[in-house]
């Protein structure tokens, strides 16, 4: 979604985005001053949402790591890795990607790992807008958090300006964030049994 429709969507959530049908000049009233605070509200709720009830995963490969005294190797994770998925470390090998527990996270940043190629799924932190997006720019981020983010957004634009829009502008972000569910994720792989099949 572009920040121009992001930007757009906080200020008619706040009903300052036009005065008689024209949109309302950044210099009307301390307009500009409202439009350069929305990108770091739209980030803080989408950090919210992202390592609250809704976190979002990635993959990456591992395999060229700085090799240790002991044989292990220690990889780097992205920038953007916030926590491993439960049964997130698979070992890459002829037979296909299989689960493995031999693996150590080291201070939230390193992983480190017996020789091989791995593939690490993970929650990530989410994509941030820059301080002064242009209009143009484009935001990667689902519709419904982008969504639910315009409200937090404008929510806390009005908390000093009109306390009865505030409040309802933050029980419909509450409300909104409650019923955010992470998406179901399913594994399947072949059962092996004790006679081979």
């Amino acid at each position: 979604m572009q920040y121009r429709n992001i930007k757009r969507a906080v200020l008619e959530l706040m009903d300052q985005y036009s005065i008689a049908g024209e949109p309302i000049s950044p210099a009307y009233n301390h307009q500009s001053d409202t439009i350069r605070k929305i990108p770091g509200l739209v980030n803080q709720a989408l950090l919210d949402i992202r390592t609250g009830p809704c976190p979002e995963r990635g993959v990456c490969r591992l395999e060229h790591g700085e090799t240790l005294s002991n044989g292990w190797r220690q990889h780097t994770l992205p920038g953007d890795f916030w926590r491993l998925c439960s049964g997130g470390v698979r070992k890459l090998s002829d037979d296909g990607p299989e689960l493995t527990n031999e693996y150590q996270l080291v201070g939230g940043r390193a992983l480190l790992t017996p020789e091989g190629a791995y593939m690490v799924e993970y929650y990530h932190y989410p994509e941030q807008l820059p301080d002064d997006p242009s209009d143009e720019y484009e935001c990667g981020e689902s519709p419904e958090a982008i969504r639910i983010a315009c409200l937090y957004a404008a929510a806390c634009l009005m908390r000093t300006e009109d306390e009865f829009a505030y409040t309802t502008l933050f029980h419909e972000y509450e409300s909104r964030l409650s019923q955010l569910t992470p998406a179901l994720v399913a594994t399947v792989r072949p059962v092996r049994d004790v006679y081979g099949f």
